[in-house]
């Protein structure tokens, strides 16, 4: 999961970093399944990894995929810094999870080995940073569904009995977000012009 958020770093297309994204959800179902496998978990996990495949790795891509091309933007994503400066941060910030947790011992048998913790972490750094270096409305949102991810891997590590209810909590908040990126969206390119995000500092006062 975090190779696929530093292929997101890397790429300079929003179609490639939607692919990248709902591969990352194919991921997280993965583990939840391989979690309910070893007995860590009740069967509610099986009905989270539907749901995140249905969502998260088929109707979320899928769904941003027609609004932007029916608006006609240009696919290329802009970036604060280059690709080689965005990539070593990202590593150092990596870097820092791993040293940080890797003292952490978790109480009980983890259904997933305890280096998942730190990859957990680690991804919701690089998706807060691929949000801060990306000023465009999709890769942004596609930042903010990238750190659910990694959310819901840390929550299969800590607590892999966790409710179902809560889960899909979690799942409610990212539809919400996807519904408020849709109407930003719409907004900011009325005039076909790069959605970018850093033209709301116009909207003052």
């Amino acid at each position: 999961m975090l190779l696929l958020e530093l292929g997101m770093l890397r790429s300079q297309e929003i179609w490639e970093q939607l692919r990248l994204y709902s591969l990352g959800s194919f991921v997280v179902a993965g583990l939840a399944v391989a979690t309910a496998a070893q007995g860590l978990g009740d069967s509610s996990l099986y009905v989270l990894a539907a749901v995140t495949v249905a969502l998260k790795g088929l109707t979320f891509p899928l769904g941003i995929r027609y609004v932007l091309r029916n608006l006609e933007i240009d696919p290329r994503v802009p970036s604060v810094v280059g690709v080689p400066t965005a990539i070593l941060l990202a590593i150092v910030l990596s870097g820092f999870s791993f040293i940080a947790l890797h003292n952490v011992h978790i109480g009980g048998v983890a259904a997933l080995p305890l280096s998942a913790l730190p990859v957990a972490v680690a991804g919701v750094l690089v998706a807060l940073l691929l949000m801060v270096l990306r000023p465009h409305a999709p890769s942004q949102l596609l930042g903010f569904l990238v750190l659910e991810n990694a959310v819901s891997v840390g929550s299969l590590v800590i607590a892999p009995g966790l409710p179902l209810i809560l889960a899909l909590l979690l799942l409610f908040d990212v539809l919400v977000g996807v519904l408020v990126f849709v109407v930003l969206v719409q907004y900011l390119a009325v005039q076909k012009t790069a959605v970018r995000t850093d033209i709301l500092n116009r909207l003052t006062g």
